[in-house]
């Protein structure tokens, strides 16, 4: 490319950047000046979830909110299922291939209220090969089962923020 065209194409770039201040973009966990926003979520306490699956995604939740030592405003109920498949088969007909399935139905409750403010259904995947070895497919599945856990903590997380942020 020329260099006439380079300086137009960024001339024109530049002209641009007026107009995307007030293109409607909004921070999503900061305040935007005033009123309750996403850092309602250190206010969230996560009420157990059974399994240690449900150990690892309370953790996990409690560790994104940053609600150490913070008196909780709203309580978040979380129902896990963990749903195991198998994708692909051996000429032997052993397991090759395994898709582990998180899905949690989650409701924030506030005290004093009869309905949940949020409810909603979240999902994550990952996959497991399964290894000639029995602690290598061990730690194959432990590997997926967290990694699937952090997708669904992080999920969990921006749908909570956005609809903090939604009620302002």
């Amino acid at each position: 490319m020329s260099l006439p065209k380079r300086l137009s194409l960024l001339i024109g770039l530049l002209a641009l950047l007026p107009g995307l201040a007030g293109c409607g973009f909004q921070p999503v966990y900061g305040d935007r000046g005033g009123g309750a926003s996403a850092s309602e979520l250190q206010y969230i306490a996560v009420s157990r979830v059974p399994e240690r699956v449900g150990f690892r995604l309370r953790d996990e939740l409690n560790r994104l909110f940053n609600n150490d030592g913070v008196a909780s405003r709203y309580t978040l109920v979380v129902k896990l299922e963990d749903r195991s498949t198998v994708t692909a088969i051996n000429r032997d007909s052993s397991d090759l291939r395994r898709d582990l399935r998180l899905v949690a139905a989650i409701s924030l409750n506030q005290p004093g209220k009869d309905k949940p403010l949020f409810e909603t259904r979240v999902f994550s995947d990952a996959g497991i090969d399964q290894l000639p070895s029995d602690f290598a497919t061990l730690v194959a599945e432990d590997a997926a089962e967290r990694r699937a856990v952090e997708r669904l903590a992080r999920d969990i997380r921006d749908r909570l923020a956005l609809y903090f942020v939604r009620q302002q």
